[in-house]
């Protein structure tokens, strides 16, 4: 199993040699539970924070910079102006990705991270571009698919599994 904090010294080492200031973080640990997150950052007060990161991500056979991908995009969060996905944390993920080579972005498909995808217990499906949605949980559009539309033709989602 990789060394979290090692890590964690690693990206904010790199932060500040871009001269990014993040904010106070409290701790990093590390979270068994999560099924559909790599990380999480959540904000204890002012300037102050927590962030999982989730324990997939630090198996020895997930390479190193998807797991430090996950810690950068987290303490991103911490950056003034940065709490949700909006422009001044874009600015700074490019920032970070252009300078050491990542791909920080807002999400990450289990595929892109190196790992295997845990069976879907349902999938859901447009009939005119064939996009897919992959489900572990019984979701609302899971259950009505047709009152959903496909984010990238609108046409009405059908279940296929």
């Amino acid at each position: 199993m990789k060394n979290l904090n090692m890590l964690v010294m690693d990206c904010k080492t790199e932060l500040d040699n871009l001269d990014i200031e993040y904010g106070f973080i409290q701790s990093v640990t590390i979270n068994t539970r999560a099924k559909k997150r790599w990380g999480m950052c959540t904000k204890e007060g002012e300037g102050v924070y927590k962030i999982e990161i989730s324990s997939k991500l630090l198996k020895d056979d997930v390479e190193e910079i998807h797991v430090k991908n996950t810690i950068i995009h987290e303490i991103l969060h911490t950056c003034d102006g940065c709490f949700n996905h909006g422009k001044e944390w874009q600015r700074l993920a490019n920032k970070v990705n252009n300078a050491y080579g990542y791909n920080v972005k807002r999400t990450t498909s289990y595929a892109e991270k190196g790992i295997e995808n845990p069976t879907a217990n349902y999938i859901v499906k447009c009939p005119c571009c064939n996009a897919k949605w992959e489900y572990m949980r019984m979701t609302k559009t899971v259950q009505f698919p047709n009152k959903y539309q496909c984010s990238k033709c609108k046409e009405k989602l059908i279940r296929v599994k």
